[in-house]
């Protein structure tokens, strides 16, 4: 899932990792501050923006059809 700033990652619904990028001060995505307390709130966020788009699990890396109609501008 990303928004203007954000990129955030997550395998198995979290369960096999996730990953949480800042793009706007590391746009290499150096630094994964997921577990860090003070990205508990952004965390929090992605994972409702990422559930809202895909409410059931994507299996082989693919997403429903039309999810990014859906979503676009």
């Amino acid at each position: 899932m990303q928004t203007e700033r954000w990129r955030y990652t997550q395998w198995d619904r979290g369960a096999k990792g996730e990953e949480l990028y800042d793009q706007e001060n590391d746009p290499q995505e150096l630094h994964n501050p997921a577990a860090l307390p003070k990205y508990a709130a952004t965390l929090a966020e992605m994972k409702a923006l990422l559930k809202q788009a895909h409410p059931v699990p994507v299996h082989g890396g693919k997403a429903e059809p039309g999810t990014r109609a859906k979503f676009s501008n």
